[in-house]
């Protein structure tokens, strides 16, 4: 479901569901700390959020797979998460149910790319760098293409988690090719770059580091199955040297067809780091928080309604984001007030 806030400051944002409505002062000041920004990333992802069936009402909704959220989370340069533009909360089978494969998360990587051009249009001062990992099948083809024929939206860099899937047409190849088997062919564009390799929690935790890496690229057009191709540049990013019992990590990204030299990537790969703002925001929403201990039933204990849990959700996503952020402002400057930061009315509610 799409809704449009009839505020001036909001016209054009997309969002899902009545849930989003208890955010609409949130996206206010998303846009205010946008505009004193020389840049943002806009980072895109899902996380699960699982509950069990026949626990907190989730059973009457059918759900096998686990309840998930989809967030795009706004941050600076210095990893410091500003706000949300969206969040849509959604069940695996309930949603794909009446979907074909991969629409529904097509749907939600293009609705997060219409408030990227919402943000290039209400901040005209403000560069927006967008960041995501997307699959062929969770409509990478789609997303490039909507970015290219949509108008302005910032610069999009696509980590594709499924490398192995997707075919490419070079210059000096014949027919489409993996990106990845051409790409090492090549020489280096980039050595010993410095990059940050964020940690994450759950089923496949890794430590954060800082590590070195070599990146090689090349301009070419994606081949999708239907369709016509879309200019992408392809970037394969290899660690130099990973540490002792740890394999070195070799990631395919692709960005819009500008050609990129060294200067652009060396300007580029840095935007994705911010991804790992983004998974510091779900550790934050679950383990901080505590969303996925919710009970939300009614006053003679019966189950309330899907909808209810969702505005809960909303409420849940924004308290995240000041912990987040007062999290990274303790780390960069332990000293500052956090009253400087969020303000005595704000502090008082999360200390309740």
């Amino acid at each position: 479901m799409r809704v449009f806030f009839g505020s001036d400051d909001l016209d054009g944002l997309w969002v899902w569901g009545e849930p989003e409505e208890r955010l609409r002062s949130h996206y206010k000041d998303t846009l205010a700390k946008c505009r004193g920004e020389r840049r943002v990333i806009l980072v895109q992802g899902s996380t699960e959020l699982p509950y069990k069936l026949g626990q907190d009402g989730l059973d009457m909704w059918k759900v096998q797979k686990g309840y998930s959220a989809h967030v795009g989370l706004i941050a600076t340069t210095k990893n410091r998460a500003l706000g949300l533009v969206c969040l849509k909360p959604w069940s695996t089978r309930e949603d794909m149910s009446e979907l074909w494969p991969g629409q529904v998360h097509s749907n939600r990587w293009l609705e997060g790319l219409e408030s990227a051009r919402m943000i290039v249009r209400r901040c005209p001062q403000t560069e927006v760098h967008q960041v995501c990992d997307v699959g062929v099948g969770d409509g990478l083809h789609g997303l490039l293409r909507a970015h290219r024929d949509g108008g302005p939206s910032g610069t999009l860099l696509v980590r594709v988690t499924k490398p192995g899937a997707v075919r490419i047409r070079f210059a000096t190849s014949k027919r489409p090719v993996p990106p990845s088997r051409h790409l090492s062919r090549l020489d280096p564009i980039v050595r010993g770059f410095g990059f940050q390799y964020g940690g994450a929690g759950g089923t496949k935790s890794r430590y954060s580091r800082a590590t070195q890496v070599t990146a090689m690229a090349a301009t070419g057009h994606l081949e999708p199955k239907r369709g016509k191709p879309t200019a992408v540049t392809a970037i394969l990013v290899t660690e130099d040297r990973a540490p002792k019992g740890l394999r070195p990590f070799k990631w395919l990204f692709v960005a819009n067809g500008q050609e990129l030299d060294a200067t652009g990537i060396t300007q580029l790969l840095p935007s994705y780091e911010q991804r790992w703002t983004l998974a510091n925001y779900f550790e934050v929403l679950k383990s901080g928080v505590k969303t996925e201990r919710r009970r939300i039933r009614d006053y003679y204990g019966g189950i309330r309604s899907r909808r209810d849990y969702e505005k809960c959700l909303a409420q849940d996503a924004e308290t995240a984001v000041t912990i987040a952020e007062l999290g990274r402002v303790a780390v960069d400057a332990p000293d500052t007030p956090a009253e400087s930061v969020k303000g005595a009315d704000m502090l008082r509610v999360l200390r309740a």
